[in-house]
């Protein structure tokens, strides 16, 4: 006829290669079917040769069929497609009830909030020595209160709360003290006096007092780590945070830090002279498949007078671990020890303490570990003072001997102290080296 040309016919030899393309009507989407064997795939064929010519439906069409005309009134060459109904959802919500759930979670909140308020209100014992609360902080970040005894003790220069284990914010150079708190120390500060405020008080001021009659070496150490290949790279460092006393006159403090990865091995594997950078100070990377011991010896400028300090340290897996050692001495006076003498920190799993040494002549000191957050000694450990007033007799007299809140007598306290000094890891003072 007149009308459009049928499409030339396909050779034998060829069907191996041809494909039509149809119409599914099923789902408004392309097919594709193999001339010769009927074969049907929604993926079109690489490579092959593809018939298009006029699109038809995959029921119209079957293996030689010729192509059929689409709905009249469409130019031929154009697909008609027909759009798939839009399935109702299952579960609709008005605008009503999105309001009414959003309503219903600030009201929780807001009960939440006033439950909290009415109970750090109501507080008045310290959340980690649960003594009576002595001119307290709350803590911005996680809302502990600590009484300013166990500040004295901890925060001052950790930087960590001893409670929980959160980071400190600080406003300055001091620990913030959470907003919405005047009320509750306000009331703190009406309430009637006691024997057990009465005792906290003193114990404050003979440790206010104790920080004006010593040298405070404040350090931090620990080790961060990093992929590096099959292996990862750990750094193990060791810095000076702060020294507070006559002793901050003493350039540089740290003399040099010996690291040593095999501790069996009297010869250090590095050592540093010079602090590496401001914030890891003195530095020693060294990359392993697994973690390993890295023992720092650190040496002080010899005008301190005071021993080595060995911190028996093993690197860590997590990115980053700091912990800080306050090392306390007389102020005005030099610590008094031999150059071979070493104090031994145990650090394998990293810690805050105090290291308390002597003055001229004595040649003694004591290691305080401060419990992790969260162990089941720590309100025990910090209901007790313990060594903080060892070495310093001078301090009791002036405070006319009182004894601080939950403090043992006196012969109590030199055999706890005995049984410290008598454990082989707080060993006072090891034998000297070679």
């Amino acid at each position: 006829g007149e009308g459009a040309a049928d499409p030339e016919p396909l050779q034998s030899s060829d069907d191996a290669d041809v494909w039509r393309a149809e119409l599914d009507p099923g789902t408004n989407t392309m097919v594709y079917r193999h001339i010769r064997t009927g074969r049907c795939t929604k993926v079109r064929p690489r490579g092959q040769r593809i018939i298009v010519d006029k699109l038809t439906t995959a029921s119209a069409s079957a293996p030689g069929a010729a192509p059929s005309d689409v709905t009249s009134g469409i130019a031929a060459g154009t697909a008609c497609f027909t759009p798939t109904p839009v399935e109702p959802a299952l579960f609709e919500s008005s605008d009503d009830e999105d309001s009414e759930v959003e309503e219903q979670r600030r009201d929780q909140q807001a009960r939440e909030a006033s439950d909290l308020a009415e109970r750090e209100f109501a507080q008045d014992a310290c959340d980690l020595c649960r003594a009576v609360l002595v001119e307290p902080l709350r803590l911005a970040r996680c809302r502990c209160a600590l009484c300013a005894c166990c500040m004295e003790r901890t925060v001052r220069y950790t930087r960590q709360c001893p409670a929980c284990g959160e980071g400190v914010d600080v406003d300055g150079k001091v620990p913030a003290q959470a907003g919405g708190t005047e009320e509750w120390l306000e009331r703190l500060r009406m309430q009637n006096s006691s024997p057990d405020l009465e005792a906290q008080q003193d114990y404050l001021l003979q440790l206010q007092l104790a920080r004006t009659r010593v040298t405070r070496i404040l350090l931090e150490y620990g080790s961060i780590s990093k992929s590096d290949g099959s292996k990862t790279s750990y750094t193990s460092f060791v810095r000076v945070v702060s020294v507070a006393g006559a002793s901050a006159s003493v350039k540089g403090v740290i003399e040099k830090v010996d690291f040593n990865i095999n501790p069996g091995y009297s010869k250090p594997t590095a050592t540093s002279k010079e602090p590496k950078s401001k914030q890891l100070g003195f530095a020693f990377e060294y990359a392993m498949a697994r973690s390993y011991p890295c023992w720092m010896t650190i040496h002080f400028q010899g005008a301190l007078g005071l021993p080595k300090v060995l911190l028996e340290f093993d690197v860590q897996e997590r990115p980053k671990v700091a912990r800080r050692i306050v090392i306390q001495l007389p102020s005005n006076e030099k610590g008094g020890f031999r150059a071979s003498d070493t104090i031994s920190f145990d650090a394998a799993l990293p810690r805050n303490g105090w290291i308390r040494c002597a003055g001229i002549g004595g040649r003694q000191a004591e290691v305080e570990y401060l419990p992790e957050p969260g162990a089941d000694e720590t309100s025990a450990h910090y209901a007790a003072p313990g060594p903080v007033f060892a070495y310093m007799p001078s301090i009791v007299r002036e405070t006319k001997g009182l004894r601080p809140h939950g403090a043992a007598p006196a012969a109590a306290q030199g055999q706890a102290q005995a049984r410290v000094r008598g454990d082989p890891r707080d060993s006072a003072i090891e034998a000297p080296h070679g």
